[in-house]
């Protein structure tokens, strides 16, 4: 079972990896758990303790739904990584003029890692949505870049466009520290500017002293998926839907969209060519897959 804290609780709580911690009844934006949780704002993505402007954030949030098709956040629990998107998500602003100032956020502590200078970098607490009300569920507590990941790839403004305008946001690479739990003790300390106080946790201070990443890293225990399990969010039937009824009466037609899906979901596939639509030997298409790094990677069919 779960850990679950009722929302009554929420300022005197530790921070226990993947435990519930429940929001209000009220029915406005005070029943959000994380301002209480962790002396932070109460709304956004991107929820901080002090200010951005003038480089002295304390502790950062950052909270998702794990649902947006557009911005793909995500959690790899075997790799122990969360990747997570800016808050430029709409065209008509420059890349770091954002009203909840995450780009900037981003772009200072990446800066720093870069730098190396990690002390003057804050702990990010990760949260996502549960489904229930305002509930949210405690992912873990991270720091920027990844182990073997380049300063080129961490974070990266990626385009998108909207209703034919261009626009740049933030592609983030985060790593979850091997950390179940951040003492409600620490987070009093981070307030009063004491960040590796007395209840700093270990993973964090030597991150920050070495670079070095202590990663929780959280193998899956063999299991047969549920057909619920198996089955697409809602958020994703619609489209399911429509690929399906394009393709139902052209099954030769999907295998441009199946090579491309594949492409699209592994950076490594460097290109690929279309098999012919029969006496194929069952395969849609045959290319090259990438595997190493760099200059050591070699190409593979």
């Amino acid at each position: 079972m779960q850990k679950k804290f009722p929302f009554e609780s929420l300022r005197e709580a530790d921070l226990h990896v993947d435990a519930i911690y429940e929001g209000g009844i009220s029915g406005n934006a005070r029943d959000d758990p994380i301002g209480p949780l962790t002396g932070t704002g109460n709304q956004g993505g991107f929820r901080f303790a002090g200010s951005p402007r003038e480089q002295a954030v304390r502790l950062v949030v950052l909270y998702s739904s794990l649902s947006e098709l557009d911005w793909p956040d995500a959690i790899d629990m075997q790799g122990g990584r969360f990747v997570y998107f800016g808050d430029n998500r709409s065209p008509g602003k420059e890349l770091h003029d954002t009203h909840r100032q995450g780009n900037l956020i981003l772009r200072q502590c990446f800066d720093a890692l870069h730098a190396g200078r990690r002390n003057d970098i804050p702990p990010f607490l990760v949260f996502t949505k549960l489904g229930r009300g305002r509930d949210v569920l405690f992912r873990g507590f991270a720091v920027p870049g990844a182990p073997g990941l380049p300063p080129t790839q961490d974070l990266v403004a990626v385009w998108k466009s909207k209703n034919g305008v261009r626009f740049q946001n933030y592609r983030a690479v985060f790593t979850v520290l091997d950390e179940p739990v951040v003492q409600r003790a620490w987070l009093k300390e981070i307030h009063t500017g004491a960040r590796f106080g007395e209840h700093c946790p270990v993973a964090f201070r030597q991150w920050a002293d070495k670079g070095g990443y202590q990663t929780l890293s959280a193998e899956p225990i063999a299991s047969t998926r549920s057909r619920r399990e198996q089955l697409p969010s809602s958020t994703r039937v619609g489209l399911v839907r429509t690929v399906y009824e394009s393709f139902r009466s052209n099954a030769f037609g999907f295998e441009l969209i199946a090579a491309e899906l594949f492409r699209m979901s592994d950076p490594n596939v460097v290109h690929y060519d279309l098999t012919k639509p029969w006496r194929d030997g069952g395969r849609d298409a045959l290319g090259k897959y990438r595997i190493g790094h760099e200059e050591s990677a070699v190409l593979t069919d």
